[in-house]
Parts: C-alpha cells; structure tokens; sequence
C-alpha cells in the first residue's frame, strides 16, 4: 500500500466528507419503569455513582460492566438512543428517556470527534478503499486470454 503515494491532505479530505468517524463511548442504565428511572436520576443528582446504579438496576447484559456500551458509531445504535448520546457533553448524564426498550439513562465517558482523534482509522480506511479503487482500476484495464475452456471440464469423474 506503500505505493499508492497517499497526501496527509487527502485523508484529511476523506475525514470531512463523511461523518461516521465521531465516536461516543457511553454508560446507560436502562429500566422499565419510569418511577424507578426518575428515582435513579434523583440519586445520581445527588452523587451516587452511575456504574453502581447500573449494575444494581440496569436490566440490559451491559448492568454487569456498569452500564459501560464501549465505543460507538452513528448508525450502531436506534436512533433516539443515538441522537440523546450524541448530543450530550463528555461527563455529562441524560434526562430520563424513552425507546421500544424501556426507560434510558446515559452518561457519556468519551468522545472521538476530531481528525487528530481518528487519524489512525481514517487512515486505515482511505488506504483500504484507495487500493480496492486500484485493483477495480488493474482488473478494468487488463486483457485475460483464455487458455482453457472451463465449460468443458468435467468435476464428476475426478478422485
């Protein structure tokens, strides 16, 4: 891939066209009651820690890492979790809301939302898909004779 003489400007180029680079890493604590989700937001106004919350009464699989989803994309998530997470501020905790699941809470821990945060995977990206162009590019200039004619060839009898 050395070869394919890629500008640092171009990557950049290929960050600002597309949008699915920021990431969100967040926490949530989902329920389904709306009176315990207001209980819970309550005792997170008032300093209780939100892993905790999460693991004494989230009830999705994420309860048992403190409600910790880990990284993710725009278009990973349904959209009305998406758009609440993505808003949010990095350390900040949502209002009570609600999707076909249940009741969320979220708390945002981190945010890649600069070029410099995801050089590395822009970069990773533009050369992938620079190559996959070049190979389409090779395979559409190329002339392939035909040597054998492989409608002749039978595969029953072979052992």
């Amino acid at each position: 891939m050395d070869d394919l003489n890629i500008q640092s400007r171009e990557i950049e180029e290929y960050y600002n066209n597309k949008n699915d680079f920021d990431k969100v890493r967040a926490s949530h604590i989902l329920v389904d009651d709306i009176e315990l989700a207001q209980d819970i937001i309550s005792k997170l106004n008032e300093g209780e820690d939100f892993a905790e919350m999460a693991k004494k009464y989230s009830i999705d699989g994420s309860a048992s890492r403190g409600g910790d989803l880990g990284f993710f994309s725009k278009g990973e998530m349904i959209p009305e979790f998406e758009k609440v997470a993505f808003d949010l501020e990095e350390g900040q905790i949502s209002e009570v809301f609600n999707t076909e699941f249940g009741y969320h809470i979220i708390k945002v821990t981190d945010k890649k939302s600069s070029f410099d945060e995801n050089r590395e995977e822009v970069e990773e990206e533009y050369k992938s898909k620079m190559l996959e162009d070049r190979i389409k590019e090779i395979r559409a200039e190329a002339e392939v004779e035909q040597l054998i004619d492989i409608s002749a060839i039978s595969i029953t009898n072979l052992q």
